[in-house]
């Protein structure tokens, strides 16, 4: 019956059984972090691709929170939706959820007041530039031409 499977096809079973799976970190036998299916991390990074994927999924997920929590979304542009999905990933749907008077002025594209309402929050100070960035895009709906270089695109 085993013929019919070649070697790693049973590994990748065998491992889960034996490693487990687990969603979040833990500290192994031999007490080095892990993830996943026995993935120590410690020695073991993550590859390039990993990474990319990884981004890619909780990117998605501050998506949907955007889509969410912004009527206006559909009709904002791509500066401005960039901006709610940078502070969506950053602060997650509950946090974000929580800033109602700068929600409601994206809502109302009463840009000023959101810019305002970005920089007037303890998040603001947590991040520094980062906040007054998307605060003056947020107000202009526009990256520079400095901002694009900063990003590396063209």
């Amino acid at each position: 019956m085993t013929d019919k499977y070649n070697p790693a096809e049973l590994a990748k079973h065998t491992l889960a059984l034996h490693e487990g799976r687990r969603n979040t970190p833990y500290l192994c036998s031999t007490g080095k972090l892990t993830v996943g299916i026995g993935r120590n991390i410690e020695d073991i990074p993550f590859r390039d691709d990993e990474i990319d994927l990884m981004f890619w999924n909780d990117l998605q997920g501050a998506l949907s929170d955007a889509k969410h929590l912004f009527a206006a979304w559909p009709k904002l542009n791509a500066v401005r939706q960039t901006v709610l999905l940078d502070m969506a990933f950053n602060m997650g749907r509950h946090t974000l959820a929580k800033f109602e008077k700068f929600r409601a002025a994206v809502d109302g594209h009463q840009w000023v007041e959101a810019a305002e309402e970005m920089l007037d929050s303890r998040w603001a100070r947590q991040v520094g530039a980062r906040a007054e960035r998307l605060a003056r895009w947020m107000k202009t709906g526009k990256m520079t031409s400095d901002d694009y270089d900063e990003l590396g695109i063209r």
